[in-house]
């Protein structure tokens, strides 16, 4: 981000909440590749449908949305209602997703491949 506020690599944040009540007190929070947090908000309740820019350098990053209890329903709001995207990932609560912002400024997300080898012969 600039000094002047404005900043060259902003990707879009989706947030959703099927009942339209918001988020109810779960956070969410987005940490470099060293696990670092680098942006944490709690969006304001009332929403069904949410944007917000999110502005970050080149890098590996993971989101996640959390809050102080998941299994408690009356605490937080039911988990399942809330939803986001951002750079290609989407999820939930507890759901965590890494994406990439390259120097260009364009971002999407990662996937993990896993490889196995039954035999151990490379």
């Amino acid at each position: 981000v600039h000094s002047d506020g404005t900043c060259n690599s902003c990707a879009e944040l989706t947030m959703t909440d099927e009942w339209g009540d918001g988020w109810q007190g779960h956070v969410y929070s987005i940490a470099d590749e060293d696990g670092n947090v680098v942006i944490s908000d709690q969006p304001q309740p009332h929403f069904s449908t949410k944007t917000a820019a999110i502005c970050l350098g080149p890098g590996v990053y993971t989101f996640e949305v959390g809050g102080d209890d998941f299994d408690d329903d009356d605490a937080l709001g039911s988990p399942s209602e809330i939803g986001w995207s951002l750079c290609g990932a989407s999820g939930g609560v507890g759901v965590q997703e890494s994406f990439i912002v390259h120097s260009d400024g364009t971002c999407n997300s990662c996937a993990e491949l896993t490889m196995t080898d039954e035999w151990g012969d490379g």
